[in-house]
């Protein structure tokens, strides 16, 4: 928001800033004026007949319906104010399509009249509505899409992992002993950080029944891993939990079997050492096996 826009003054360089809205408000503003010519033509026409209800009455209303729409547009854009009337802008734009396309029937059949003159307002005001319809398509979804929609996204999948994170067989849902669950960590493409979990105190046995041993670190070489699986995100394992195994963005992984969360992994290090451990299988994706 520029320091105009910012004390509620208009700033008309917001309106080119945006260069598809300011062509949709510019077609829009063309197509409404075809339209207005064609309601003229076919106006002087029907008063030639002495009409007590005027034939064309909506197209007026629609008419100026329009031009109220697009200068509201255009004063919102220059006022940085779309964020707060965006539900407005989408219902009334909404409105405006509807009307327009019943003008284009209502066109259209006098477009076919064997009078040349109404035929011909016809034509112009089928061709103007039309000019006006699609740019009011274009700006629902420009100005009607929510900008925080990806961050809002995000922030559910920030969820649902702090919620996997929770099942480590490691970690009790014990907030007494294991601290709150803000303390919880999410994959992202940035190296992510185990230190932030709160581990049991030493004084505590974590009751680890039913889960599965870690194989051996002497075992790294003689189990059989029939899976290999890439890292989508880097991770670092918790330095006070031994049974953790880090590991970067993009690198493979050997895997003993696919069932829970938790895998039970081999990896290699760069001096050709073969260690075993577990990963969060969140962040890995099968390549083979």
């Amino acid at each position: 928001m520029t320091e105009t826009a910012a004390l509620g003054l208009p700033d008309w360089s917001l309106l080119t800033a945006n260069i598809p809205v300011a062509a949709s408000l510019a077609t829009a503003l063309f197509g409404w004026f075809l339209a207005f010519v064609g309601a003229c033509m076919a106006q002087r026409e029907f008063d030639r007949f002495g009409f007590v209800i005027n034939p064309i009455r909506l197209w007026w209303f629609h008419t100026f319906f329009a031009l109220a729409l697009i200068l509201g547009i255009a004063m919102v854009l220059v006022t940085s104010n779309v964020t707060r009337m965006r539900a407005p802008i989408v219902a009334f734009l909404t409105l405006a399509i509807s009307f327009t396309v019943n003008d284009v029937d209502n066109a259209l059949v006098l477009s076919k009249q064997d009078s040349a003159r109404i035929g011909s307002a016809g034509s112009v005001r089928t061709a103007g509505d039309i000019f006006f319809v699609f740019p009011l398509l274009a700006l629902i979804f420009l100005l009607g899409a929510d900008p925080n929609a990806s961050e809002n996204a995000k922030t559910g999948q920030s969820i649902m992992a702090n919620k996997f994170i929770q099942d480590h067989p490691l970690y009790s849902h014990d907030q007494t002993v294991h601290g709150s669950a803000a303390n919880l960590y999410t994959p992202s493409t940035q190296r992510v950080s185990a230190a932030t979990l709160s581990p049991p105190p030493a004084a505590i046995t974590v009751d680890t029944a039913g889960v599965s041993a870690v194989p051996a670190m002497a075992d790294a070489n003689s189990i059989v891993f029939p899976y290999i699986a890439q890292a989508q995100f880097s991770y670092e394992a918790n330095p006070d939990d031994p049974t953790e195994l880090s590991f970067e963005k993009d690198e493979m992984i050997e895997i003993v079997e696919t069932k829970g969360k938790w895998w039970h992994a081999r990896k290699t290090l760069a001096d050709g050492t073969k260690i075993v451990g577990i990963v969060p299988s969140n962040f890995l994706k099968l390549v083979e096996g």
